[in-house]
């Protein structure tokens, strides 16, 4: 599952998280202007969001999501800074739909993204998300099924995330929401894929993926 390009996306459809550089962040600490909260930011991004035909394509496209079995847990990774990008809140609004059509509490739920800032950390404890405190660089093995959104990950995540859960009953827990994997298939030759990404290649043809908004 994806959500459509923009100027800054690449074929698989993600938006990548434009990372605001150091000068502009100082400059804005200078304006004295107090910095809204996280949840006051996704609010708006909601508002603006809410009329788009993008967004109602996006929610319809999750509401007709088959059901699943049990979902227990959702992990997110490579989200990017919510405070400092409207982009980032467009996914985890959309991680949010996704958790609330698959009834997964959010006290559940496990972010991590090396970019989070301090006001990210805070808002993002404040929706109840815990904050993974380590850069796993995608090795999270699963206990259970679980809901895996990776919007603005590279194949290494991919393959370190597969890796981690190479077992046949892991690997069928595994619910993942991210990039077309075939993309990077189809962009690498084929025995540099299989060298660099062992698990995604083996893994490639028994994928079942719906497709892309």
């Amino acid at each position: 599952m994806q959500t459509g390009n923009t100027d800054n996306s690449d074929a698989s459809g993600f938006t990548y998280v434009t990372r605001p550089s150091k000068r502009k962040a100082k400059n804005k600490a200078r304006t004295g202007v107090p910095a809204l909260s996280l949840a006051s930011l996704l609010n708006e991004s909601r508002n603006q969001l809410h009329e788009t035909k993008h967004w109602q394509d996006c929610v319809a496209y999750v509401d007709d999501l088959p059901d699943e079995p049990l979902i227990h847990k959702a992990l997110c990774l490579g989200l990017g800074s919510p405070t400092a990008s409207v982009n980032a809140r467009e996914q985890l609004l959309l991680f949010m739909e996704l958790l609330k059509h698959f009834h997964i509490d959010s006290h559940a739920v496990t972010v991590y993204d090396p970019v989070f800032s301090e006001e990210d950390r805070k808002g993002l404890k404040e929706l109840g998300f815990e904050i993974s405190e380590e850069n796993k660089k995608g090795r999270y093995p699963v206990d259970e099924r679980t809901l895996v959104y990776m919007p603005h990950c590279g194949k290494r995540l991919y393959e370190n995330l597969y890796r981690a859960n190479w077992s046949k009953i892991q690997l069928s827990s595994l619910v993942l929401v991210g990039n077309d994997l075939q993309g990077y298939e189809e962009g690498t030759p084929k025995a540099k894929f299989e060298a660099q990404t062992p698990c995604l290649a083996r893994i490639l043809p028994y994928l079942q993926a719906r497709n892309p908004i």
